[in-house]
């Protein structure tokens, strides 16, 4: 007898948290609904203020995660898990989504990082106030961030590997000037994920004070 396994997805919606299980075959048996979605979107999109005609696989998530996110506020949580579905289908190994909600859908983010073991499941969005006490608390005295937070923030600042024309590349936010610089455009996915991961190692150790 085979176990249909349950795939997971950390939403953070500004202070909540919300883990998203989607049964694995979901990925499969959807994909007529994944198809239609992937056809609304390649007739272009109004992207915030510019209309884009080619959307890439990061910036149909980030849509899609825009989707998901009136979905759950409205309660209609089957509909969202299709949405995290998708996700799931499109940006493979992704863990995480911090969805922007200030109107900026390019700044919603996410990550592939491990999810945290202490993190409980649930179908509704849960205000972490006590995560954010505790964050307080493990910080440093001197005022420097945790190992925690640093990681955060770093997931914030080096972007996934994403899909272009011609091949795979990221961002990086410059944190002097506050600008998102591009990476080179690589033909591998695998060379791409190994800069990508340097320069997160990076940003980390200069968040810690190590670089």
């Amino acid at each position: 007898m085979s176990v249909n396994m349950k795939m997971k997805l950390l939403v953070q919606i500004e202070e909540r948290q919300l883990m998203m299980e989607v049964e694995e075959n979901l990925l499969t048996d959807a994909q007529d609904f994944f198809t239609r979605l992937d056809a609304d979107m390649n007739h272009g999109w109004q992207w915030e203020r510019e209309y884009t005609e080619n959307l890439n696989a990061l910036q149909r998530c980030q849509l899609i995660a825009n989707r998901m996110l009136a979905l759950l506020e409205s309660d209609r949580h089957d509909s969202a898990t299709l949405m995290a579905a998708y996700i799931l289908q499109k940006l493979p190994g992704v863990t995480q989504v911090d969805i922007n909600t200030s109107g900026e859908i390019s700044l919603t983010e996410f990550s592939r990082d491990p999810l945290p073991d202490s993190q409980p499941s649930t179908n509704k969005p849960t205000t972490s106030d006590s995560a954010s006490t505790d964050a307080e608390s493990n910080q440093n005295p001197q005022g420097k961030l945790t190992a925690a937070q640093a990681s955060t923030k770093a997931r914030k600042e080096v972007s996934l590997v994403y899909e272009v024309s011609g091949g795979f590349q990221f961002k990086m936010l410059d944190p002097e000037f506050g600008d998102w610089l591009e990476s080179e455009i690589f033909t591998d996915r695998d060379a791409a994920e190994e800069v990508r991961m340097d320069n997160f190692q990076f940003r980390f150790q200069q968040l810690m004070g190590q670089a």
